[in-house]
């Protein structure tokens, strides 16, 4: 029992500062994207909700029936969490969290590189953005089974009304590199939003490499919707260019007969681990992402 109040005091003010210390530490995102490395795609959904509570960001599930994936799931599940005005247009930010399955093995793919990058930027921007005054709504939106036909984002679309959604920032395979690579749609309002990401280049001092032509990913549904979409990753500067030159000069790329982008010998095998993933991208990839969405939010109607 305490017998002096001036002792008390002291002991309440300790209690205090040791409360304060004991807070939630920062997001770290080696850290977390590691929790992603699961057995299944169920078991990565249930580390992202984990994630998504631990930074008091509220969340909604997304059920939606599919045919049987490799490993024999018939269901998937897209998150979504949204920020800003109830009415009106919104913006989607979207990157896939599932990886890719083998039947033949049983086995899922750490997906660290594809997709747990295009994952743990969103969920960094969400922790910025919150808060923050916007005129448009803006979704977050974690898709499932981009690695099985597109069938997430396809859902999603599905349930959205014409004219709901004013553009679509995908994220995918942003683990590791200096140079942002984005690929363009074919329409004025896809053009206007490729010249927001090329200026938040310019203004970040970020090397970025625009694409006509693309690697495939959730964006080619958005574009079949005819929604504006933007799609972007990271790569190696070297790599960056030659990627550009295997999608886009075909024939007169220059390059080796069977050259094979080092990128595409980490994704979609078990190469794709967490010592593939520079923190640095990251970080480079909230910045362009979160900058890109200000921009946006400012600029259409």
């Amino acid at each position: 029992m305490l017998r002096h109040p001036l002792a008390a005091a002291c002991l309440l003010l300790l209690a205090a500062c040791s409360a304060r210390a004991a807070a939630p530490v920062a997001p770290d995102p080696l850290r977390d994207l590691a929790r992603l490395r699961q057995v299944s795609n169920p078991a990565r959904l249930e580390a992202l909700q984990a994630l998504l509570r631990e930074r008091g960001l509220p969340f909604e599930l997304q059920t939606f029936p599919s045919p049987a994936t490799p490993l024999g799931r018939t269901t998937g599940t897209n998150v979504m969490l949204t920020f800003g005005p109830a009415e009106g247009r919104e913006i989607v930010l979207s990157a896939h969290y599932d990886a890719v399955e083998w039947k033949q093995s049983g086995t899922l793919s750490q997906g660290m590189v594809d997709n747990g990058s295009g994952t743990m930027i969103l969920l960094d921007v969400a922790t910025a953005l919150r808060g923050r005054p916007l005129r448009h709504r803006i979704r977050f939106l974690w898709t499932d089974q981009e690695e099985f036909g597109l069938k997430g984002i396809e859902a999603f679309l599905a349930s959205r009304k014409p004219g709901e959604i004013a553009a679509v920032v995908n994220v995918d395979t942003a683990g590791y590199g200096e140079a942002a690579v984005y690929g363009v749609g074919k329409t004025a309002a896809d053009a206007q939003l490729h010249q927001t990401v090329a200026t938040v280049c310019a203004a970040q001092r970020l090397e970025c490499l625009e694409f006509p032509a693309f690697p495939a990913g959730d964006d080619r549904a958005v574009q079949r919707a005819a929604i504006p979409v933007v799609s972007i990753g990271f790569l190696p500067r070297i790599e960056a260019h030659q990627l550009w030159l295997l999608f886009n000069a075909k024939e007169g790329s220059g390059l080796a007969d069977g050259w094979v982008p080092p990128v595409l010998k980490i994704i979609h095998t078990p190469e794709d681990t967490l010592d593939k993933v520079d923190p640095r991208t990251l970080g480079r990839g909230t910045g362009l992402v979160l900058e890109t969405v200000r921009r946006l939010d400012a600029e259409l109607g």
